[in-house]
Parts: C-alpha cells; structure tokens; sequence
C-alpha cells in the first residue's frame, strides 16, 4: 500500500494511520454537507491522489514533509502534506499552506489570486 516514492522513508503504518484519518476527516465534513461518502471509497480515492501525487504539491509542485505525517505536535506544517477535495469531486495532494491559502476556492479563483499576487508584488 505505500507509495513507491514513501518507501524506505516511512514506515508503512504510518501512512495507513494518516489516510485513515484524512478519509474520515472528508467522510465527517461530507456528510455534514449531505453528501453521500464512505471511509473505505475515500481512502482509495486519496491513496490514488498520493501516489499521483509523486510526493509533491498539486498546486506548486514543491516538495512535501511527508517524514512529517501523524507526527505529534508537528510544528512545521507548511509543508506538510494534506489533502484538498478538487472541483470535479476527485482528491489533490498539496501541503497545509497552500490548502490554506485556496480554501474553497476553484482552481481558476485561485491562480488568479496567485497572478494578483504576483502582479501587485512586482508594481
């Protein structure tokens, strides 16, 4: 079940830990949302958006701490790795600042916001 790029860098119940955990993170916030969902359904689907993922940012392409996951008190979290619900329905993998930073926001709000960024930085 780890991830090709995951192994020999954790140990392989960590990351069930962890995608147990975000599945029924998404399961409670879905269903809270009167959305049909299921633990078992949504750890496939994430597993499936971690190893597309390639260990990196969906977002930015930057590295992610996946040394870091269900680490206790972890207080480095911009790079650590969670997971964002994308627009059709499907999971990205993307670390805890950028999923900060879009919130529920499209992708299309989002780069724009990025490019305002950009933009308002070099004027």
């Amino acid at each position: 079940m780890l991830p090709p790029f995951l192994v020999g860098k954790i140990p392989e119940k960590t990351y069930v830990r962890w995608l147990k955990r975000r599945a029924v993170a998404h399961v409670r916030r879905d269903r809270a949302r009167r959305m049909e969902a299921s633990v078992a359904d949504y750890e496939t689907r994430i597993h499936a958006a971690v190893v597309a993922s390639e260990g990196v940012d969906a977002y930015t392409g930057e590295p992610l701490r996946w040394d870091l996951i269900s680490t206790f008190r972890n207080k480095r979290i911009a790079h650590l790795p969670t997971v964002d619900h994308f627009e059709d329905g499907s999971f990205r993998i993307c670390s805890w600042r950028t999923n900060d930073a879009k919130g529920d926001m499209t992708i299309a709000e989002f780069r724009g916001r990025e490019r305002q960024a950009r933009e308002s930085r070099c004027a």
